[in-house]
C-alpha cells in the first residue's frame, strides 16, 4: 500500500510572536536585555514532578526516548528507568544514566513491538513519574497525517492550550517541530524546559521529531559551515556557530538524541556531532535533514542587502511518500535536484 503523507502546519512564531521577526534576540544580544524578555528563571519543582518531560520516536523496531529532567541535586540519584505495561503490570525495560550539562536521559531499545500501542512511565528516585503512550506504527493506514510546527516565540511564554486542544481533535500520527522551539538566546535549558511545559500534554502520547534551527544554538541564522569554524558573532553571517562547542551539543542532544541513530555518525571538525537519519513510519522513510550546518555563510557571496532574501524555492515533488523533514534541505534537495527547474547553491535555504 502506497502511503500518503498529509501536513497540517501550525506557524507558532506567526501566532505567538506577532510578525516573523518579533520575539528574536537581536543579533549580537541575548534574552533579557534591554527591550527583550525578562530572562527566565528555572523553577524549584518537588522531587516527584523533576521529569520535566520525554520524547519519542520507534523506527525500525527501534524505540528511541528521551527524559528531560529538571536540575538534580548534589548525590541526587543520577539514574532514569524506564517501563511499559505488560499483561497489565509494569515492566523494567531498560534504565540509563542522566546526562549533564542539561539532565537529559536518552534510552534505547531494540526489537521493539511496533505492531501495538504500549503505556509506558519514566521513573526517578522513589516517587517521581512520567507517563504516556508508545504509539503503534501505522502500517494500516492510507493517509499519514503529520502536525508541524515552526517557531514558537517567546513574547507569549505562557501555555498553549488552543494548539493543544486542536492536535488533540486532528489525532496526528506524527508532531513535526521545524526548529526556533527555543528563542532565548544562551538559555536553551530553561527554554527547552519551558516548552516541555507548553507541548508535553501532546507530545508525552505521539511520536515527535524535533530538529534545532539557529535560535535553538542561539544565532540569528545558521550558516554552519560544515561545523568548521566559529561564527565571530550570534548574527552567524560568517559561517559556524557562535556559541561554545559544549553548548551546541547539549542543545542538540536535549532536541534530537531521541531521534532514530544517526546515518553517519561522526565529529565535525570543531567537535559538534551530527544527527543527520531517517525515521520510517507506516513503510515510509523521511530524513530528518541538519544542512544548516552545511551551508557556507553568505557575508562574501551576496551584497549585505540581499541577505534577508536568500530563501529559494526548493522542490517540493517526492517519489513516493519519501519527504524531507528539516529546518532547511539545501543539502537533501541538492543531491535530489537533477529535475529542470530545481534551484540549489551556495548560501540558498
Amino acid at each position: 500500500m502506497m502511503n500518503r503523507w498529509i501536513v497540517s502546519v501550525a506557524c507558532l512564531g506567526a501566532i505567538f510572536a506577532g510578525s516573523p521577526c518579533a520575539g528574536q534576540a537581536r543579533p549580537g544580544a541575548t534574552a533579557g536585555g534591554a527591550g527583550g524578555p525578562a530572562k527566565l528563571e528555572i523553577p524549584r519543582v518537588s522531587r516527584d514532578q523533576v521529569i520535566c518531560f520525554a520524547l519519542y520516536t520507534v523506527s525500525n523496531n527501534t524505540l528511541k526516548l528521551t527524559a528531560q529532567l529538571y536540575p538534580l541535586d548534589a548525590g541526587e540519584d543520577r539514574t532514569v528507568r524506564l517501563e511499559v505495561k505488560r499483561g497489565g503490570q509494569w515492566v523494567q525495560v531498560a534504565a540509563t544514566k542522566v546526562i549533564e550539562p542539561g539532565f537529559t536521559a536518552p534510552f534505547r531499545v531494540e526489537k521493539w513491538d511496533a505492531a501495538n500501542d504500549h503505556e509506558y512511565r519514566v521513573r526517578h528516585g522513589a516517587d517521581a513519574v512520567y507517563s504516556g503512550r508508545i504509539r503503534k506504527d501505522p502500517v494500516d493506514k492510507e493517509t499519514i497525517v503529520v502536525a508541524a510546527f515552526t517557531g514558537n516565540g517567546n513574547n507569549d511564554r505562557g501555555p498553549r492550550p488552543d494548539i493543544i486542544r486542536n492536535i488533540k481533535a486532528q489525532d496526528p500520527d506524527l508532531l513535526f517541530f521545524s526548529g526556533d522551539q527555543v528563542y532565548d538566546h544562551g538559555q536553551h535549558y530553561a527554554s527547552w524546559l519551558q516548552f516541555g511545559r507548553q507541548f508535553g500534554e501532546i507530545i508525552r502520547d505521539y511520536p515527535t521529531i524535533t530538529i534545532p534551527d539557529d535560535h535553538d544554538v542561539g544565532q540569528g541564522n545558521l550558516w554552519g559551515a560544515g561545523g568548521s569554524k566559529r561564527a565571530a558573532t550570534q548574527a552567524g553571517d560568517d559561517g559556524g556557530y557562535h556559541w561554545p562547542v559544549e553548548f551546541v551539543n547539549e542543545v542538540e542532544r536535549a532536541q534530537t538524541s531521541h531521534l532514530p541513530d544517526p546515518y553517519e555518525p561522526q565529529v565535525l571538525p570543531i567537535g559538534i556531532r551530527v544527527y543527520y537519519t531517517q525515521f520510517t513510519s507506516a513503510g515510509s522513510a523521511s530524513p530528518s535533514s541538519r544542512t544548516g550546518s552545511s551551508r557556507p555563510g553568505p557575508r562574501g557571496w551576496f551584497p549585505s542587502r540581499a541577505h534577508g532574501r536568500i530563501m529559494s524555492t526548493i522542490p517540493t515533488t517526492t517519489a513516493g511518500a519519501w519527504m524531507c523533514l528539516g529546518q532547511s534541505s539545501w543539502e537533501t534537495s541538492r543531491k535530489r535536484s537533477s529535475k529542470p527547474g530545481a534551484r540549489t547553491g551556495p548560501g540558498r535555504r
